[in-house]
């Protein structure tokens, strides 16, 4: 697989993209290509289906006597489809890292565990029931007579196999989608805040890292803007910021608020902002993290507008 994508990585590049789609937005093409590969898996879904159904078919029509033949050969298109449809999902999700301009690093152990977290799946198992749930018709649970099996057999389990590659790449897809995506804003936003930084370099990195903090969990998101803010920092050559943040044990929030409130009104306000692109990155707004930003907002003479934070927070969440 390594070796597959580092061949991906040398084929598919961002210029790729832009020679083949010149007019469209990234998340345009994103879905352009998740069709695709639902069609592919689809289509490799039916044949192997078809070869499966017939060895299957020809057991039972023998009372098993065709087993020593058949089976091996249905065993065989089954391990030919999960390779086949696993190449696909994974090139799927490095294709859409690439458009979304945060390409994959396959020498960095983080870039890898989400690449493969997003095209094989920790939850491949609930992927699988809920997909057999919505797919597979309860006649394909049903049992009967041979000769009735022999005949439906290729009725049945070449749409359902179809149906569910189609539908299961179509979800690692999207979940892919939004990894990327995610990564690619947590890049801009970091880009925007360094920009606008001033010389509030090491209060801003105290004040994203509280507020991620708020709640007590730091989600990957979260991690992901600060890994990226941090790079930013340092393409500005904010190097001392980025050290005396390194070496600090603990970072109090209320001495980071105390900070905040002591700056002038235009550096509070840019302040305030930040600590609202660090809650909100990961797509939700969180009981601690909405009492931390009104202590914030209060200790800075700023308004909290609620519903806009929430939109804030919902914007870029992509449909399932």
């Amino acid at each position: 697989m390594c070796v597959m994508l580092r061949t991906c990585a040398k084929r598919v590049t961002a210029d790729c993209f832009k020679a083949k789609y010149p007019p469209f937005l990234a998340d345009a093409v994103a879905a352009r290509r998740i069709e695709l590969a639902q069609r592919y898996a689809a289509i490799e879904g039916g044949m192997m289906a078809g070869a499966c159904s017939a060895a299957v078919a020809a057991t039972i029509g023998t009372a098993g006597g065709a087993s020593p033949l058949t089976v091996p050969a249905g065993l065989t298109a089954f391990g030919v489809d999960l390779l086949y449809t696993t190449r696909l999902q994974l090139r799927l999700a490095h294709d859409l890292a690439v458009r979304y301009r945060v390409p994959i690093d396959l020498d960095d152990p983080e870039d890898l565990y989400d690449l493969f977290k997003v095209a094989i799946g920790v939850r491949a198992g609930e992927l699988f029931r809920s997909g057999i749930a919505k797919i597979a018709p309860e006649a394909a649970r049903v049992g009967g007579e041979a000769a009735i099996l022999t005949f439906a057999i290729p009725m049945l389990t070449i749409p359902i196999s179809a149906g569910f590659n189609h539908w299961s790449t179509g979800a690692i897809g999207r979940a892919a989608r939004q990894v990327y995506r995610d990564k690619a804003t947590a890049h801009e936003t970091a880009a925007r805040l360094s920009d606008a930084v001033g010389p509030d370099a090491l209060l801003l990195l105290k004040l994203v890292f509280v507020s991620t903090h708020a709640d007590g969990k730091v989600g990957a998101e979260e991690a992901w803007l600060l890994h990226a803010l941090t790079r930013a920092l340092a393409a500005r050559g904010e190097d001392a910021a980025l050290d005396a943040f390194r070496g600090l044990v603990h970072i109090d929030p209320e001495g980071v608020v105390d900070e905040v409130a002591a700056r002038p009104e235009e550096a509070r306000a840019r302040l305030f902002d930040a600590a609202v692109e660090a809650v909100a990155v990961d797509h939700e707004l969180k009981t601690d993290e909405l009492r931390f930003l009104r202590t914030l907002a209060d200790r800075c003479g700023l308004d909290v507008d609620e519903a806009r934070l929430r939109r804030r927070a919902a914007a870029g969440k992509v449909g399932r």
